[in-house]
């Protein structure tokens, strides 16, 4: 028997450009659901989501990712998807496995190719959307 409701699910994909953020953003929620115990880096490759050599190497997704937390009685299924214009495909797929697609925008550099493409994509699937702005200090 399942744990959840598919009520109390939800499947959030997070997409934006190279670099935004999505990653350590993905980290940051694992740590405040307790699901890991330390905030993991990608300089240091210690992230959950990009766990293979090629990833840790680049310092970026190539694939993509499913990670799983519980937070207020609620299920959240995260998928962390690559942002790099060559990956796309990854982003689009995670896309079609979700409800919510969170849109990372890095500060510093605004809205940028993969930024307007996961957006447009949200938009044709019918998906809610998340802005969240992301590296602010």
């Amino acid at each position: 028997m399942a744990k959840h409701k598919s009520a109390d699910v939800r499947d959030i994909v997070l997409c934006g450009h190279a670099g935004a953020g999505k990653t350590i953003l993905a980290e940051a929620m694992l740590f405040k659901a307790k699901m890991v115990n330390r905030l993991g880096s990608v300089a240091d490759g210690s992230t959950v989501s990009d766990y293979e050599k090629e990833e840790k190497d680049y310092q970026y997704s190539l694939n993509s990712s499913v990670m799983h937390l519980a937070h207020a009685g609620k299920e959240f299924n995260l998928v962390d998807t690559p942002g790099q214009v060559d990956f796309q495909g990854g982003m689009l797929s995670g896309m079609v496995a979700a409800d919510t697609a969170l849109i990372c925008i890095n500060a510093m550099r605004g809205i940028e190719l993969m930024t307007r493409k996961a957006w447009d994509a949200a938009e044709r699937l019918g998906l809610g959307k998340i802005i969240v702005i992301t590296r602010m200090d």
